[in-house]
């Protein structure tokens, strides 16, 4: 009886230290894990509201680039991976933000979060959430990468 028991005490004590080893689920956390800088929990909401394709939502067909924080409003570009062009023209798009001309490769636009919701680089520079110098900033910081 005292072997049973001993073993339990054993197995038990093995099995809780395994316990809280399992890594949480993307967005469950208020932290930066991938070290783009920007939140998880925020990052996952930005990519559901981006998504628009047939597919079932996964995190992992995203990549979410974080260009900074602007008056409230989060400077990101977001690319849905593993989707096929049809076009090869597709992928470069133009954009006019105040006296700059945008030009975006890789299928990736920038996209500005606010208040919930995702809007165009022009609509929160247009509406004065962005100055010239986050403009200048955010451009800069997009082509770097």
């Amino acid at each position: 009886m005292k072997k049973i028991i001993l073993l339990l005490l054993t197995v038990s004590m093995i099995a809780a230290a395994f316990v809280g080893c399992t890594k949480p689920a993307f967005g469950s956390s208020s932290k930066d894990t991938n070290g783009n800088g920007l939140r998880d929990d925020v990052e996952l909401e930005i990519m559901k509201a981006y998504h628009s394709s047939p597919r079932e939502f996964d995190p992992a067909n995203f990549r979410v680039e974080y260009f900074g924080t602007y008056n409230g409003a989060i400077a990101v570009t977001i690319e849905e991976l593993n989707l096929m062009y049809l076009d090869s023209n597709s992928s470069w798009k133009k954009e006019i933000v105040g006296d700059a001309l945008i030009t975006y490769s890789r299928g990736t636009i920038i996209k500005i979060w606010i208040n919930g919701t995702l809007k165009s680089f022009s609509w929160a520079y247009n509406r004065g959430i962005l100055t010239d110098a986050d403009v200048k900033a955010i451009y800069s910081a997009y082509l770097k990468k």
